[in-house]
């Protein structure tokens, strides 16, 4: 059994699903390429996640993707990107001829592939199972406009006419939505959990000597790729908002690489915060160490993403660590948050509303304690669950391989 793992993509979270795949078919003992572009071959994130894995894969490089300057990541969207990812798969396929393809990012190509195509058409053709896995969609949560109703409509019937022999999402909503669709949906459809690996632990003073900070100092926290997306300047305004009444030990730590947008407004308009220490920034792609030790440093984790409505790790990384969440009361994170009693919600979108509820927490959130519902809902995102999933279906292909022989 040959399997192709495609990921073109580097930045956030798409390397780390990607080595979580590779691990998952080496352990089993199947035969695995990794297909992903020049760019990320030549990306920190690419040493940090697969240089200790690369023995153990063959690796297959796309020269045909085009960078992106806000993010330094590729182009996957877009007709150029869609253009240049579904060339690179299509390629992948000819020249490596594997009997399963495993996509981490499969958002870009998931309704793509549901109109006729030679990438499907291959596949059917040569009997290839591709699996894909969805991080996102419109389609997951209920409309009630007539144009948004039709729109999530042709997204499933896209999905439906696609050529996956199983869909994983990490979203339930999404897992519902397309068992209520169709009868094949429903038999393709899969929930994933959204993987996260055993935490490295950290004392809080420990934390704070790996990143170089002050123990003596609380930290309320941004983790991750530091961009617009993550609602990094409604942190900053209310940062700037909170600065006069907040004792001056009480800091505001953006810990993970910024996008060039996010370091030219640290260098103007909120430089007064930079210079005074009152918002401190760790402009770095975080190891995997590192990243544990920003979140056991942090006193409060902010995840403010203005339209963010879907899964984010690092909520669940957050609960790991028993540091409770300030997030922002849209879609999955509300959800959760609520449910699991992970922290707090507001509207980060409303500055009044999150200066208000910022001046709230800080001073409790030291209280905080993990509950038994808590633990569980990390322990359901565990990286073994997620790795037993995603090798489910190729295992029971080997084995009605083996039964075929015998």
């Amino acid at each position: 059994m040959r399997a192709l793992v495609f990921e073109p993509q580097f930045v956030g979270h798409n390397l780390a699903f990607a080595r979580h795949v590779l691990a998952a078919l080496i352990d089993q003992g199947i035969e695995t390429t990794l297909l992903t572009s020049r760019q990320a071959t030549e990306s920190e994130e690419f040493q940090s996640h697969l240089s200790s894995l690369s023995p153990n894969f063959k690796l297959a490089v796309s020269h045909a993707f085009e960078t992106k300057k806000s993010t330094r990541g590729i182009r996957v969207q877009g007709p150029g990107g869609l253009f240049a990812t579904m060339r690179s798969l299509l390629d992948g396929l000819k020249s490596f001829q594997p009997n399963h393809v495993i996509v981490p990012f499969a958002n870009p190509l998931a309704h793509a592939l549901g109109v006729p195509n030679p990438i499907s058409a291959l596949l059917r053709k040569k009997n290839i199972e591709i699996e894909g896995i969805l991080l996102f969609g419109r389609y997951a949560y209920p409309h009630t406009d007539l144009a948004s109703k039709c729109k999530q409509h042709i997204a499933l019937k896209m999905l439906e006419r696609g050529p996956w022999s199983r869909i994983h999402h990490i979203l339930p909503h999404a897992v519902r939505m397309m068992e209520n669709h169709s009868p094949h949906l429903r038999e393709v459809v899969s929930f994933l959990p959204d993987p996260i690996e055993s935490p490295i632990h950290f004392s809080r003073d420990s934390a704070c000597d790996k990143l170089g900070l002050n123990p003596n100092h609380r930290y309320v926290s941004l983790v991750g790729l530091i961009e617009q997306r993550k609602g990094v300047f409604e942190l900053l305004h209310a940062a700037r908002s909170l600065d006069h009444s907040l004792p001056e030990t009480t800091k505001f730590l953006l810990a993970g690489r910024c996008t060039e947008q996010v370091r030219s407004a640290l260098q103007n308009e909120f430089y007064p915060l930079i210079q005074k220490q009152r918002v401190v920034v760790l402009d770095k792609h975080l190891a995997h160490d590192e990243l544990w030790a920003a979140c056991y440093a942090s006193s409060l984790m902010t995840l403010p993403y203005p339209q963010h409505q879907y899964s984010a790790s690092l909520l669940i990384r957050a609960a790991a660590a028993g540091v409770p969440v300030l997030c922002n009361a849209i879609g999955w994170m509300h959800e959760t948050t609520q449910q699991y009693g992970l922290g707090w919600t507001c509207d980060t979108r409303n500055p009044k509303s999150f200066v208000t509820t910022l001046q709230n927490c800080l001073p409790i959130c030291e209280n905080y304690s993990t509950t038994p519902l808590a633990m569980e809902f990390v322990q359901e995102h565990a990286l073994e669950n997620f790795q037993a999933k995603i090798v489910q279906r190729i295992q029971s292909r080997i084995t009605a391989q083996r039964s075929a022989y015998r």
